[in-house]
């Protein structure tokens, strides 16, 4: 048995492997490579056009939404948490979440599981539970996906008064007890904890995925896998559409009314629990890196069922989960960046107009004040010839400055002549003014 001095070293050691996610193009083919039924969903993906990762996380969303609510991760931080899977796949309006989707339905010979557009956050208990008509609460379900095709449904319901639907997701993403606490009875709805499965399918535009980072302070981007929609690597010709994977899920029922955790290797227990020591330290990580191993560990259980096991996170299921992780923290941040350049364009175009707004205003001004000074000029000159220095004197010290300018206008419309002496200019009313009078 390992010191404790022995435990800490490695699982040192762990989270500084850890701390590297950047997204190895060698890592990413091994994945694809590593297990038959990751071989089958890339070319699955490619025969039916669409990208391999957004196939990736459209199929586990629908593998784990058939799985029971009670097959939990086990407590290796705080209680047990959910398997319950928030994706979005990342592509601009159309760009493929809606396709890879569809294809999922055809990848994986799973049953169907309720699928709707997600509501208020009052409402998301409602999709598992109802009160019947003697007032007793009555499960109806325990499995549903939402699925939004653009995350601007998100934002419509996020951006109502007093919305509930972000803080009841967050809720719903460990298995906490879903509903309210309402005065009159009559109107809560619970659902407990863990006795609901709720997978999240998004579609997120990158320009338009403010609404979900910045919710960062509570947490909710960090619960999401951010997948692409594209595929670099596509090939010219369309491979031959492998067979459906046959349905992977293991055939032992399970005792309904008691928790089933997987079993999770050491590795991975290590690495979680180093992470949860240094943040109890206060040495953490940027804010979007929390909750990253617990969805990590939620990919690798996935893993584990598509290759038909309900009891064990492997080694190899955690390091593949590691290489999926590494493609959404890439995908964020490339959707952070787009972000950053829609802002920076906004407020440069925000810029020039205020300047443009601001140039309008001032010429505004020296036009008025260049008439006001016109009209001044004219009513001192009364016929007779003024010194150009006197003329300028006379005027309020706030439009002297403008003086050159209305003069110069006033003498080329002919309404002011000038005449210059070896000592001085003098001015008077020019031949127009006086054809006028």
């Amino acid at each position: 048995m390992m010191t404790q001095a022995e435990v800490l070293a490695r699982a040192t050691a762990a989270l500084d492997q850890h701390a590297s996610t950047k997204v190895d193009a060698v890592d990413i083919e091994n994945f694809w490579s590593a297990r038959k039924s990751l071989r089958q969903i890339q070319a699955f993906a490619r025969a039916r056009r669409v990208g391999p990762w957004a196939l990736f996380g459209s199929v586990i969303v629908r593998l784990v939404a058939n799985i029971p609510p009670n097959v939990v991760i086990p407590a290796i931080i705080g209680g047990p948490a959910s398997l319950n899977l928030f994706i979005g796949i990342v592509s601009t309006s159309g760009g493929g979440k809606g396709s890879a989707e569809a294809a999922a339905v055809d990848a994986i010979m799973v049953p169907e599981v309720t699928t709707m557009g997600p509501g208020s956050g009052e409402g998301i208990a409602h999709l598992f539970a109802h009160r019947n008509r003697q007032g007793n609460i009555e499960t109806h379900a325990t499995q549903v996906i939402l699925s939004a095709a653009e995350v601007e449904t998100m934002a419509a319901l996020k951006g109502r008064q007093a919305s509930t639907l972000f803080p009841e997701l967050r809720k719903a993403w460990t298995g906490e007890p879903l509903g309210f606490a309402y005065v009159d009875p009559t109107k809560r709805l619970t659902v407990g904890r863990h006795k609901y499965r709720l997978c999240l399918l998004v579609g997120i535009q990158p320009e338009k995925a403010g609404v979900i980072l910045d919710d960062a302070d509570a947490g909710t981007p960090q619960r999401f896998l951010w997948l692409p929609a594209n595929d670099p690597d596509a090939p010219d010709q369309a491979p031959i559409q492998p067979v459906a994977i046959k349905d992977p899920r293991p055939t032992a029922s399970l005792a309904p009314n008691r928790l089933h955790p997987f079993q999770v290797c050491q590795v991975a227990v290590e690495e979680i629990v180093s992470a949860r020591v240094e943040q109890l330290r206060g040495n953490t990580g940027t804010d979007l890196d929390g909750h990253a191993l617990l969805g990590q560990l939620k990919v690798a259980a996935a893993l584990a069922l598509l290759d038909g096991r309900r009891e064990e996170i492997t080694e190899e299921d955690w390091r593949l989960a590691k290489t999926v992780r590494a493609v959404s923290d890439n995908t964020r941040q490339n959707v952070i960046d787009s972000l950053a350049k829609v802002q920076a364009r906004r407020n440069h175009q925000r810029a020039e107009a205020e300047a443009q707004r601001a140039i309008v205003v001032d010429h505004r001004k020296i036009e008025d004040a260049t008439q006001r000074v016109g009209r001044f000029v004219m009513a001192k000159l009364n016929g007779i010839w003024i010194s150009h220095s006197e003329l300028r004197g006379a005027l309020p010290g706030r439009d002297r400055g403008h003086f050159e300018d209305a003069i110069t206008r006033l003498i080329e419309s002919g309404l002011v002549e000038q005449r210059e002496t070896q000592t001085t200019r003098r001015d008077r009313q020019g031949t127009e003014y006086r054809k006028r009078q």
